[in-house]
């Protein structure tokens, strides 16, 4: 599962309440991110929070992952938490024979005009090319 973020603060936001979200018993759960692998503990592998930004002709994008364990399969979402190594990958997504920016260009590609709309503070952030 991949939720795609705004570039900038939102992306920031979620990323840091992975380890600052409290649930109802005051324990750390993981926050949103962990709530997607408690509604699909088998079937979900991954779950990605993903930014991206066009310059020029490149893609450029941030993504923090989170690979799913089958010893999670069990657990609730406060458990799955302390069991994962507070760790994000960054590097691949998708599966090995599909070249991830082709499906990441043409999954959030937005149109030119909409791009000359977004925030200037959208480009605070420096971005893996």
């Amino acid at each position: 599962m991949i939720e795609c973020k705004t570039r900038g603060k939102e992306y920031k936001k979620y990323v840091k309440e992975t380890f600052t979200h409290k649930n109802k018993s005051k324990e750390n759960d993981g926050g949103q991110i962990f709530t997607y692998l408690q509604q699909e503990p088998k079937a979900t592998k991954v779950v990605c929070y993903y930014a991206s930004r066009i310059t020029g002709n490149s893609l450029e994008y941030k993504n923090a992952i989170i690979h799913n364990k089958e010893d999670w399969a069990d657990l609730n979402q406060e458990e799955r938490f302390n069991h994962w190594s507070k760790t994000f990958e960054t590097i691949k997504i998708l599966v090995p024979d599909i070249e991830e920016q082709k499906i990441v260009v043409a999954t959030v590609l937005p149109l030119e005009a909409e791009i000359a709309k977004f925030p200037k503070e959208l480009d605070e952030i420096p971005a893996r090319k």
